[in-house]
């Protein structure tokens, strides 16, 4: 094998590690993140809110006088239904989740498990990231 082909053979190993160095940071940069007390928006459904606080889906519906039903339409289309504005039906939620945990202290206001790194974060020496 001739000087130039080991070369070339460096390189091409030296790039295809850096492509996948590069998509590995791409996977944990956008790895999803534990649902705990997000700050409410307007594109969040009400099952993502009950999720994210942790409270049954039926006590946001009946905050805010729908039926218990799947509803996957952003909070900003039930405020416009409702001819209510974003803010008045962020706070009817907030206000339902207040009054959930007051009376259900039990129920837990985070994960089941707490986040552990995986392998490769272990591996590398990483932090995993903090919940928001």
């Amino acid at each position: 094998m001739s000087l130039q082909s080991r070369i070339l053979l460096v390189i091409g190993l030296l790039l295809s590690l850096l492509i996948i160095f590069v998509f590995t940071s791409r996977a944990f940069h956008h790895a999803p993140r534990p649902l705990v007390d997000e700050t409410i928006k307007p594109w969040m459904s009400i099952g993502y809110v009950a999720r994210s606080y942790h409270v049954p889906p039926p006590v946001l519906f009946d905050a805010l006088g729908l039926p218990a039903r799947p509803d996957r339409r952003p909070l900003s289309a039930v405020a416009t239904e409702q001819k209510r504005s974003v803010d008045e039906l962020i706070s009817i939620l907030n206000q339902a989740i207040q009054t959930y945990r007051a009376a259900n202290p039990t129920s837990s206001t985070q994960p089941a498990e707490p986040q552990r790194p995986s392998f490769l974060q272990r591996l590398l020496g990483l932090q995993p990231r903090p919940a928001p």
